[in-house]
């Protein structure tokens, strides 16, 4: 008697807790049929069968003796995998009528057990051999032209460069009959590059899955598009006919067409890549990364390009946001107002939980679109989830409940409101001096400033020349005690009224290093910062640069 080993399963959540549940599983969930030879793939399907237009099938193989939790599913094979280069493989094809197309050399077949093959199906790729660089991008090639292996790289549009997308997924399967069950896995490196360990023969899929232990990155192609609310986003990248596999460039092009696949494909390797350089810099300045795991959420919420970090997958606020008024909560915390953010909270409101974000970004202006736009408002919520490490879940949520209430900032009247400064200060203060770092010159912010010229109006010039965010936030201080300027600004002219700087040395370690729960003021940190004050500063500096500020 030949027992099966894996069952070929799917499947059908009905609520937002059973997505829940899938999501937690573990599982590579498919929504088509793994059964079926792939022809053409889109972003998603829907089984016609279901008539909940919320929720499908999902497919996926699972081990004999898995558990199944409480959702619907369907054991639709039992199954005595092999590997599929096997000649035990080979031979089941042929009893049972199927084509088998024979690889390029044949895998060791499996020990049989007690009436089971003793076989586990590995989704990872073990570790290559290369047979030297020269591949696109200048990554290795396999020892073999039929193992697959080149590199992903996102174009940033105002550098005018190409640059590989870190520590993202690529899945490699068979085009025939079951092939995906075998797909095969392997991670970018710091550049960009990949190899799947294994010879194909024929053609060959591809997919790129944006989800490592930095980062996660969900891209919504609507307001109430739950199922990729959900889930990291999987795109199809293509087909590859053989028999040379060793060198396949994915490109992902700069578009401001925000509606389309491109997009959310460019889009998600921005975010992916913004999120590992944020940690370059915040190491190169003595600063903590923000949490691991990072739960990004892209979204067409809204009317303009805004961002949050809520943090809800890294605390326990979750449960509050749940109880929020729906219309206060997409309306003051994610910047979806009006009759639609009632009903983006109606329809959103028991998901939340089910994939709590961490980061939002609401994407709206395709005017706004460029590499250096997606980046500083990214960095600027990178730097709330680095300063949330800090400060502990309760200052997040009194924070929280301070922006619904107030519908954003407020006006700098109600309680909470100093709060809410210090910790925006720091997001737009790090958001400018970080793009400013990745782009100097090479902005999109135009050259209408000042004296007409790009360095007028960089995103280290316009932080310069700041002073108040909502009427109230003053995040131009923090720069403006660390530079070296006598006169602010030095280029362009001042947006609000000169400030007169004469402080100088302060270093971000140190303005973060005061930043803990118990700051609930930008007049607070001045009195922390204070006893560290530069000895080249005269105390008078200190204090007129202050009182500029109202602090």
């Amino acid at each position: 008697m030949l027992y099966a080993n894996y069952l070929y399963v799917r499947f059908l959540p009905q609520s937002p807790d059973d997505v829940k549940i899938l999501l937690e599983s573990g599982l590579e969930l498919w929504d088509f049929p793994l059964d079926h030879d792939i022809v053409s793939i889109g972003e998603f399907y829907h089984d016609p069968s279901v008539t909940d237009s919320t929720y499908t099938w999902q497919y996926t193989v699972v081990p004999a003796n898995f558990i199944f939790p409480g959702i619907q599913y369907e054991i639709l094979e039992q199954l005595a995998l092999v590997p599929e280069d096997s000649r035990i493989a080979e031979e089941a094809f042929r009893l049972t009528g199927n084509e088998f197309e024979a690889p390029h050399e044949y895998e060791p077949d499996p020990l049989l057990v007690n009436g089971r093959f003793d076989f586990v199906l590995d989704h990872s790729s073990p570790e290559g051999t290369g047979a030297g660089t020269g591949g696109a991008c200048s990554c290795p090639l396999p020892d073999h032209t039929r193992k697959p292996s080149g590199c992903v790289q996102v174009e940033d549009n105002m550098l005018n460069q190409w640059h590989g997308v870190r520590e993202v997924k690529v899945i490699v399967s068979k085009s025939r009959l079951f092939g995906i069950i075998f797909h095969r896995s392997d991670y970018t490196d710091a550049v960009g590059c990949w190899l799947i360990n294994h010879k194909y023969k024929g053609k060959i899929h591809v997919w790129i899955k944006w989800e490592s232990a930095t980062c996660n990155i969900k891209t919504m192609k609507s307001n109430a598009d739950l199922w990729n609310y959900t889930f990291p986003r999987r795109a199809y990248i293509g087909k590859y006919n053989g028999p040379f596999f060793n060198n396949i460039t994915i490109e992902f092009n700069w578009t401001n067409t925000i509606g389309t696949k491109a997009f959310r494909n460019w889009v998600a390797s921005t975010a992916n890549n913004t999120i590992h350089d944020f940690q370059v810099f915040t190491n190169d300045n003595d600063l903590p990364n923000p949490p691991g795991d990072l739960k990004v959420l892209i979204t067409p919420w809204g009317s303009a390009n805004t961002g949050a970090a809520p943090m809800l997958d890294k605390s326990f606020v979750a449960s509050f946001i749940l109880a929020a008024d729906a219309s206060g909560l997409f309306g003051g915390l994610f910047a979806v107002t009006g009759p639609i953010g009632s009903l983006v909270g109606i329809a959103m409101g028991a998901w939340l939980a089910v994939a709590a974000p961490d980061i939002v970004l609401n994407i709206n202006e395709s005017n706004n679109v460029n590499s250096d736009d997606i980046r500083e408002l990214l960095y600027h919520e990178l730097a709330h989830a680095q300063h949330f490490t800090q400060v502990g879940d309760s200052y997040w949520l009194d924070n929280i409940e301070y922006v619904i209430d107030n519908n954003g900032y407020g006006d700098g009247t109600a309680s909470g409101a100093g709060r809410c400064a210090v910790i925006e200060m720091w997001g737009f203060h790090t958001g400018m001096w970080a793009a400013h770092l990745s782009y100097g010159l090479n902005h999109s912010n135009g050259s209408s400033i000042g004296n007409g010229s790009l360095a007028a109006n960089t995103w280290q010039a316009k932080l310069e020349r700041a002073q108040f965010a909502s009427g109230y936030i003053p995040f131009g201080w923090q720069y403006d005690i660390i530079d070296d300027d006598g006169f602010n600004p030095t280029l362009g002219i001042s947006e609000n009224n000169a400030v007169s700087d004469a402080v100088r040395q302060y270093t971000r370690t140190q303005i973060f290093s005061t930043m803990t729960s118990n700051l609930q003021s930008p007049s607070q940190q001045k009195n922390a910062l204070l006893p560290l004050l530069p000895p080249i500063v005269p105390l008078s500096a200190w204090t007129i640069l202050a009182s500029a500020y109202g602090i």
